[in-house]
Order: structure tokens, then sequence, then C-alpha cells
């Protein structure tokens, strides 16, 4: 993202240029950002990256002293609305997941397993009303977010709400991220994204229908 009169009219035009990412060393922004600049042949080399907190380069970004930033939402929606011009989306670039996780040490915790399963089923409880009451929902973020109403309902609008379990094409596409990351030197070793042997069937539970994602 940039600034509406900024010269920068694409992509291929941050050879040589710095771009604030936010958050952290690893981010999907980070992600993002090598994954647009190999679009156009550009090396992660062309640019120079600094990492700055999401809160810190908002208020930076507002005041011009970030010329070009990689984020995510809601800055990246409240951003947008105050002028600023999005140069790529994450969309085929980012995977576009959530993930709920837990080890197979603390799935094999009794009491840690029932804590999460009950977990799960509230959360589930959650998305099912978020999506039966966008309305609602999009009021409930903007209290706990402190954003306008109209900027939530339009990020709520936007953001998955329903739980699946894993699928062998969830698994791809990690795995794909994970290489990538792994090619770009965010991840400093190569991970491998493979079915769980800790699934477990038949239990009534929460997770009596759920695949697992194991990482080695």
């Amino acid at each position: 993202m940039v600034h509406a009169d900024s010269p920068i009219k694409g992509v291929a035009d941050l050879k040589g240029k710095t771009v604030i990412v936010s958050s952290a060393r690893g981010s999907v922004s980070q992600y993002q950002l090598y994954g647009a600049l190999e679009e156009v042949g550009l090396k992660r080399s062309d640019v120079t990256v600094k990492f700055v907190l999401p809160t810190d380069a908002a208020a930076a970004f507002s005041s011009r002293s970030i010329e070009v930033w990689a984020t995510f939402d809601p800055y990246f929606y409240v951003a947008q609305q105050n002028g600023g011009r999005v140069l790529r989306d994450g969309q085929g670039i980012n995977s576009g997941l959530s993930l709920i996780t837990a080890s197979d040490e603390a799935l094999a915790d009794p009491g840690k397993r029932a804590a999460i399963a009950d977990f799960l089923k509230r959360l589930n409880k959650a998305s099912d009303w978020a999506i039966a009451n966008p309305d609602a929902y999009a009021q409930v973020y903007a209290k706990l977010s402190r954003l306008p109403l109209n900027t939530s309902k339009s990020i709520t609008q936007r953001s998955p709400r329903e739980l699946r379990p894993v699928s062998d094409d969830d698994i791809r596409a990690l795995q794909t991220v994970a290489d990538r990351s792994y090619q770009d030197e965010i991840l400093p070793v190569r991970i491998e994204c493979v079915p769980s042997p800790t699934k477990v069937s038949g239990q009534n539970d929460a997770f009596s229908q759920t695949s697992y994602l194991g990482i080695q």
C-alpha cells in the first residue's frame, strides 16, 4: 500500500524503495511482499525491508512518514479508507487460511484435551452465531476494536468465520507456504506439513470429526 498521490504505480516500482512490514519478521505481510516481488521479477534484495508494529506503522503511514506499507486487516482497510492505494492484495499469494493448533503433547493429556475440546465447541458456536448475525457481530467487533461500525462491517464481511476440518487441499496450500517461506529465508529450516498420526476417531469430543495437521 502507498499513499494516493504516490509516484509508485505498481509493485515493479518498488525497486530501490524501503518497505515497512507489519508486524514482526515472519508475518503474513512479509510473505505477501516477497510473493508480490517475485511476480514482477524483483528479488528480495531489490527492496529494503524494515519491521514495525502495526499500531506504530499505522500512525507513521497516516503522518506520511512511511512511503510503502505491507500490512493486514484491520490496519489495511483503515488505511485504504483514509486514502491509501493498494498496489497488490493477498489474493493468489497468501493461503487465506487460519488454523487452530494444539501440540501432540497437549492432545495426549486428558485434562488439556478436554479443555481444548470445550474451547473448540464454544468457538464453533460463536462462529455459527457470527455467520447468522452479521450486523450484531460487526457491532461486537466495533466495540472490541474501537473502530467505526461501518469499518467493522466491511472487515467482518470479508473475514472467514466458518470453522471446518483441515483438508488435503489445505495441507498442500500450507506446504506451498512453508516451502516458499524457507526459500525466502523467512523460516530457518524446511518443514513438512503432513497428516498427523495423532488423529483420533470415534471419540465423543470435538476432535472426533476433525482432521489433524502435523508439522515436522
